[in-house]
C-alpha cells in the first residue's frame, strides 16, 4: 500500500532513471520513449506531486508535495541515479529542482524542459544540465517556410519511430578522422550529423578533420549503435570505445 500511494524509499537504488514531475499526456510518452531508446534504462522512478498518475506496473512511484525538497529527492533514487529528466508546470519549479538534484547528485546525466530561454541558459549555467527550451514558434516557421519539416523534427526526437537521433561519447580514441568515421556508421545504417565537445554547441558538416577522446557524435539511426558496432566503426585497435 505505502508503495502504492507514492510513500515507498528507493534511496538504495543504484543507477536508476528519475522522471521528476507529471504530465497525463506527456509522462507517458517518455517512459515509452526511454524503454524505446534502448539506453540501458532498466528501473524508472516517478517523483510526482500527485497522487493520481497512470504508469506502467514496472515503474516505480514516490509522491511529495514539493518536488525540490531533499527528502523526496532521497526517496526518489536521485542521489545515485544516472540520469535525471524535470518536466514540471512552471520553469522557476523547474529551476529550483535543477538545482537540488545537484546538491545530491552531481555525476547524474539531468536534462530539464523550459519554456524561456533566459532561464534555460541560467540553470545550465549554475547546475550543470542539459536545458531544454520550447522551440514551438520556431518549428511553425520551418512547417510553413519547408512543409513536411516539422513532422521529420519531431519523428527525429521519438525514439519509437523507425529513425532516430541518437548521440554517443567517445572515449579511447586517438584523433580518429571524420571523414572515416562518417563512412564507417554509413555502412552500418546511420548517418552522422554532428559532433560536439565539453558541452560546446554542436559542429554540423563539414565537421573537424579528426574526432578527439570526449567529443559526442549524434547520428540517425533505426535503433541505438551497440558497443560492437562502435569498436567496428572505430577500428579493431579501438577496444576502448565506450557509448
Amino acid at each position: 500500500r505505502r508503495m502504492t500511494e507514492g510513500l515507498g524509499d528507493f534511496d538504495d537504488l543504484s543507477g536508476a532513471t528519475v522522471i521528476i514531475g507529471y504530465h497525463t499526456e506527456r509522462t507517458p510518452r517518455m517512459i515509452k520513449d526511454i524503454f524505446s531508446g534502448r539506453d540501458g534504462d532498466k528501473d524508472i522512478v516517478i517523483l510526482a506531486d500527485q497522487k493520481n498518475v497512470l504508469i506502467p506496473d514496472d515503474v516505480r512511484f514516490v509522491f511529495s508535495e514539493r518536488l525540490d525538497h531533499e527528502e523526496a529527492l532521497l526517496r526518489s533514487a536521485t542521489r545515485q541515479a544516472d540520469k535525471v529528466l524535470i518536466y514540471t508546470e512552471t520553469d522557476s519549479q523547474t529551476f529550483n529542482i535543477c538545482l537540488a538534484v545537484r546538491e545530491i547528485n552531481s555525476a547524474a546525466t539531468v536534462a530539464a524542459f523550459f519554456m524561456d530561454r533566459k532561464t534555460a541558459i541560467r540553470a545550465e549555467k549554475f547546475a550543470g544540465i542539459d536545458a531544454i527550451v520550447s522551440t514551438s514558434a520556431e518549428m511553425l516557421v520551418r512547417a510553413v517556410q519547408d512543409p513536411g519539416s516539422g513532422s521529420v523534427l519531431m519523428a527525429l526526437t521519438a525514439a519509437g519511430h523507425k529513425s532516430t537521433l541518437y548521440s554517443d561519447i567517445l572515449t579511447g580514441i586517438n584523433n580518429m578522422s571524420s571523414d572515416d568515421t562518417r563512412e564507417a556508421i554509413s555502412k552500418h545504417g546511420g548517418t552522422m550529423v554532428a559532433v560536439s565537445k565539453d558541452n560546446e554547441p554542436p559542429t554540423f558538416s563539414p565537421f573537424p578533420k579528426n574526432l578527439e577522446p570526449g567529443m559526442t557524435v549524434f547520428y540517425i539511426a533505426q535503433i541505438r549503435f551497440e558497443k560492437a558496432v562502435w569498436s567496428d566503426i572505430l577500428g579493431m585497435n579501438q577496444k576502448e570505445c565506450l557509448p
